[in-house]
């Protein structure tokens, strides 16, 4: 806690990182990348997210990729083509990421990119458990 409090806490909001998620509007937010996501549905635009699981899904072949070691070997990269994913893999492994990055987009006003997005969440995943875990139901 001490460690959280004295540390976690300053470098997380002297990034900016939100110290309160309205967890009420997230849905309104969410619906405006429709287009976006169903983009990424349908192979129009790249994702980082559908480009990882996909090369491991072709890789080791889909009962492989969905072992549990394999499963938490990915866990960090996540917090398809000729292996296609079922939908719930589809939607956590992908599209839940990719929202999240939209989010933080937004967040920032739109003027980051979303490699830049990715950057800050894997830098603030810390923070956002230290802060947020209780939040979420």
């Amino acid at each position: 806690m001490h460690h959280g409090e004295l540390n976690i806490v300053p470098h997380g909001l002297s990034k900016g990182y939100p110290e309160y998620i309205d967890f009420n509007v997230l849905p309104s937010r969410i619906i405006k990348f429709e287009k976006d996501l169903i983009k990424i549905i349908n192979g129009n635009i790249s994702s980082y997210y559908w480009d990882i699981a996909s090369s491991i899904y072709k890789e080791v072949g889909y009962n492989k990729a969905k072992a549990p070691m394999m499963l938490m070997n990915r866990f960090e990269v996540f917090q398809v083509g000729n292996y296609p994913l079922d939908p719930m893999d589809f939607i956590y492994e992908v599209l839940v990421p990719e929202v999240t990055l939209r989010l933080i987009q937004e967040d920032r006003n739109n003027s980051i990119t979303l490699e830049d997005a990715k950057e800050i969440l894997n830098d603030s995943i810390e923070f956002g458990v230290y802060m947020h875990s209780n939040e979420i139901d």
